[in-house]
């Protein structure tokens, strides 16, 4: 035993499982049918209008037919008129003295009024017609009517409860007389299922309304369904009676009836089983109906729960707005840091834009020093190709004056060995005749002055170049044929070498002073600069 018990409750799962599925896809088809309620009540109104036009049309013999056939089609819907066409037809009956006229449209008003709450004046109206009932089908008819009118009362006053149990007690005895008389199949065994269910015998009801269903239409198919939500609720399986109070409705809702009691019934279940968004919209929906129909049970009935389903609907509401509050706060914050991190991120950017911009700069400062330093690399590399160069030109003089010297030593020491020799011959005249010729320092002084042209152009090429653009282009001046300076070019040459006193010059040269100071102020005569600018510019040409 202790195994067989898991074992059932695992093969019993699926079964509700499936049961919990069918009654969400009942409750949304029937959520789809109350949103598509005015076609429906287009359906029924397009009926009426189409009897309003015929009624007007056809003669007056034929009214009566029409008004019942309206009544029918108010009755449930919108009772007012329903009680309307009901009092025509009373009062026609009355004006033909027909009595089975009379006894129909009696009992059409006394459920009329039993609609609206007024179950005295539908009491006092049935009593009225006792003594003109005639046969079964009408005594059947009148039986139901008494049977509704009890059974309405009794759920009307079901807060007073030895009121309620004697009205319950006369719709027993009621229904009793139903099922001696009533020959329709079908609402005979509709009865019989209310009567087992009056007297708890759910199952065999159960099985009953199980056979009846498929055969039912109408008005006894919504009563069937609501019947089978009835054994389900006495039975304590919430799916069952959930899913056929939901059939039931669609089935009232289908067929455009106003005055029911599985809407709210299903509303009040929905808001104990947790689903209050659900049952607050089913409860406004009956009670909306309710009050269209003027059906005083179910206003009172709704006004029962319905307190209870709006308070639980508004603390829904309220729940779900303070969770919208939190979520629109978290929503502004984090819009605001989204915000604020955009404005950052711009900030940012635009510091490093900025930043870039000066990196470009920066990298176009660095590229341009980069040139200047390559163009200063090469001018130093050019400077020490031509300081090596030059040094080596220094070198290439330095050995050739040198040289020079050493032959000027040699000539010296050769010319005091034979002076010495003829001293010491007492050759004393070819000594004075010697002294006196001194050709051979005429040449040497010419071949000294050679050596220095060639070694000063040598080390300044352009010099004659240079010196010339101080001069104005008339007086420029140029080197001799042979290669060799001028004397005022060679006078400037020694200047540019640094030696600037006057005397120095003369003696190197071999000219008297005056001849130096008149070369020197004629060539600076002719310059296109000032005094203090040539002598300036002379020491950098």
């Amino acid at each position: 035993m202790r195994h067989i018990l898991p074992l059932l409750l695992l093969l019993l799962q699926p079964l509700q499982l499936r049961a919990a599925d069918s009654c969400q896809a009942v409750l949304r088809r029937l959520d789809t049918i109350l949103k598509q309620e005015q076609h429906y009540e287009d359906a029924r109104h397009c009926q009426i209008d189409s009897l309003h036009s015929l009624l007007s049309r056809q003669p007056a013999p034929t009214h009566p037919r029409l008004h019942r056939q309206l009544q029918e089609l108010y009755y449930h819907y919108q009772n007012d008129s329903a009680l309307a066409y009901a009092y025509l037809l009373y009062h026609d009956a009355l004006r033909r003295d027909d009595r089975a006229a009379l006894v129909d449209a009696g009992i059409r008003t006394s459920l009329c009024l039993g609609v609206m709450g007024a179950y005295g004046d539908a009491f006092h109206k049935l009593d009225t017609l006792s003594a003109l009932v005639e046969g079964r089908e009408e005594r059947t008819r009148y039986f139901h009517a008494y049977r509704t009118l009890f059974g309405w009362a009794s759920a009307y006053l079901s807060e007073i409860p030895v009121t309620r149990d004697m009205l319950r007690a006369r719709t027993d005895a009621w229904r009793d007389s139903i099922l001696v008389c009533d020959e329709d199949s079908v609402s005979r065994q509709v009865c019989l299922a209310d009567r087992l269910i009056s007297q708890g015998r759910l199952e065999e009801a159960e099985r009953l309304l199980k056979r009846l269903e498929p055969h039912t239409t109408g008005e006894h198919r919504a009563y069937t369904l609501y019947s089978l939500a009835q054994v389900y609720q006495g039975l304590g399986c919430e799916d069952r009676e959930v899913y056929y109070l939901a059939q039931a409705s669609i089935c009232d809702a289908e067929r455009a009836v106003k005055e029911c009691a599985a809407l709210q019934e299903l509303a009040y279940l929905l808001y104990r089983r947790g689903d209050v968004e659900r049952a607050y919209r089913y409860v406004m929906q009956a009670l909306d109906d309710a009050a269209f129909c003027n059906a005083r049970l179910r206003t009172a009935s709704i006004n029962r729960i319905f307190p209870i389903i709006n308070r639980a609907y508004q603390e829904v509401v309220q729940s779900q707005q303070r969770v919208a509050y939190v979520w629109i706060c978290v929503a502004v914050l984090l819009v605001l840091m989204i915000v604020s991190l955009l404005i950052n991120l711009y900030r940012r950017n635009k510091v490093l834009h900025g930043a870039r911009l000066q990196l470009c700069r920066a990298n176009e400062q660095l590229e341009d020093a980069n040139g200047k330093l390559e163009q200063t690399n090469a001018t130093l590399e050019q400077a020490n190709r031509d300081l090596a160069a030059a040094d080596k030109v220094k070198e290439h003089y330095i050995t050739i004056y040198l040289e020079r010297f050493r032959g000027y030593m040699d000539q010296v020491n050769n010319g005091r060995m034979l002076l010495l020799k003829y001293a010491r011959a007492g050759q004393t005249q070819r000594i004075v005749k010697e002294l006196e010729a001194g050709n051979y320092l005429d040449e040497e002084k010419k071949k000294f002055l050679a050596d220095f042209d060639v070694a000063f152009l040598n080390i300044h090429p352009h010099f004659i170049e240079h010196f010339n653009a101080l001069l104005a282009p008339e007086h420029k001046l140029e080197a001799k044929a042979d290669g060799r300076l001028s004397a005022e070019l060679r006078i400037f040459a020694l200047i540019r070498l640094g030696i600037t006193d006057i005397n120095d010059i003369a003696s190197f040269l071999g000219y008297s002073v005056p001849t130096i100071y008149q070369y020197r102020s004629r060539v600076r005569s002719h310059s296109v600069l000032s005094k203090q600018e040539f002598e300036e510019r002379i020491l950098v040409v």
